[in-house]
């Protein structure tokens, strides 16, 4: 009786704590950086993200498009260049959340992001009968597996030189790519594998893959 009530008891955690405790893991896996960025540097928050992050190339474009500005020439003496920027659909989420949230958005977003790596691959694992625990130790292993193997190519090894190069794309903070990107697509290798597990093949996990394959081509690459 007592075995029962203990099952019982963590299937429901399992059922209705997973969202948190995600959270709570890609909170603590993004926030220390921060932390310690506020705590140690006195930068104005502007300041703070751009040298915090990466890839900003890309944030003119979504500070433009977040006034829904497709046509910036960048240029004070050129106007309504009559062209719509390239790639919108890609930067149209750090856009909206920069509209919302100004340059904390880019904090914001990778918790966010960081939380839906973890819970995609989380369901991954589960959808290939890994255990309940393994499936959510691996995403956390995988998410800092990069930054550990660039650390380890500092050693002048030739195979971790190679391996750290083969990583660096996998999944990192770096903003619109792969922070973003590359969540359509593991998106998409969890729905795959839950269609061909499908007995009668969903017509709305067709759907889902469908538009995944969409938003994956018009993200920047």
């Amino acid at each position: 009786m007592y075995n029962q009530f203990s099952v019982k008891i963590i299937n429901y955690l399992k059922k209705n704590q997973i969202s948190l405790i995600i959270l709570l893991l890609s909170t603590l896996l993004i926030l220390p950086k921060w932390i310690l960025s506020f705590t140690f540097f006195d930068e104005n928050i502007t300041l703070r993200i751009i040298n915090d992050t990466s890839d900003t190339l890309y944030y003119p474009l979504i500070n433009s498009f977040s006034d829904f500005n497709l046509s910036n020439s960048y240029d004070d003496n050129l106007n309504d260049l009559k062209l719509i920027s390239y790639p919108f659909i890609g930067l149209a989420i750090n856009s909206f959340f920069f509209k919302l949230l100004g340059v904390y958005s880019f904090i914001f977003l990778e918790v966010i992001c960081t939380a839906l790596f973890i819970l995609i691959f989380h369901n991954i694992f589960l959808e290939l009968n890994f255990s309940y625990l393994s499936s959510l130790a691996l995403p956390v292993f995988f998410f800092i597996l990069p930054s550990v193997l660039r650390d380890f190519a500092l050693l002048d090894i030739e195979a971790l030189r190679l391996l750290s190069l083969n990583f660096t794309s996998f999944y990192s903070t770096r903003f619109p790519r792969p922070i973003i990107s590359n969540l359509f697509f593991f998106s998409f290798i969890l729905f795959t594998i839950r269609f061909y597990k499908d007995d009668v093949r969903s017509i709305r996990n067709t759907f889902i893959i469908t538009i995944l394959i969409g938003f994956a081509i018009k993200v920047p690459s």
